[in-house]
């Protein structure tokens, strides 16, 4: 459940190993356009979900594991008044995330930058530990 009641599941995905479970809950949508939502990611078997939301973390439906399971990569939006676009990597190991792709301008682009996206980016900038992203909740 989450911090606002009852959450709408849009999307569910598994790691391949199947120890980790990624939902995406509908927060909203672009007027005439595409929907966004908050991430919830939980280790199995379940223990409590870590939730990303707020103005740092809200996502679009471009999500994947690796084939290792040792990432998660996600479409980060960072606004909801212009296409402005990250592509960020979850390492699910380290406990870390990085900005894998930053600042795309466009839908065209996001999908050119999301297939050639390697497997497990190494990303830019500093790896921020996930604690500085999640807040643990009650469990599903």
């Amino acid at each position: 459940m989450s911090p606002r009641g009852p959450r709408t599941v849009e999307r569910t995905i598994v790691s391949p190993d199947r120890r980790w479970v990624c939902q995406l809950e509908r927060v909203g949508e672009i007027r005439f356009g595409p929907p966004y939502f908050s991430l919830w990611l939980t280790r199995e078997p379940a223990r409590e979900p870590w939730w990303w939301q707020g103005r740092r973390a809200l996502f679009g439906d471009h999500v994947r594991f690796s084939e290792s399971s040792r990432s998660l990569i996600a479409e980060r939006w960072r606004s909801l008044d212009a296409p402005n676009i990250d592509l960020v990597s979850f390492d699910l190991r380290a406990g870390t995330i990085r900005v894998a792709v930053a600042g795309i301008a466009s839908v065209g682009a996001l999908e050119t930058e999301w297939q050639r996206l390697p497997d497990e980016p190494s990303g830019v900038g500093i790896a921020e530990p996930l604690e500085d992203w999640l807040f643990p909740t009650a469990t599903f």
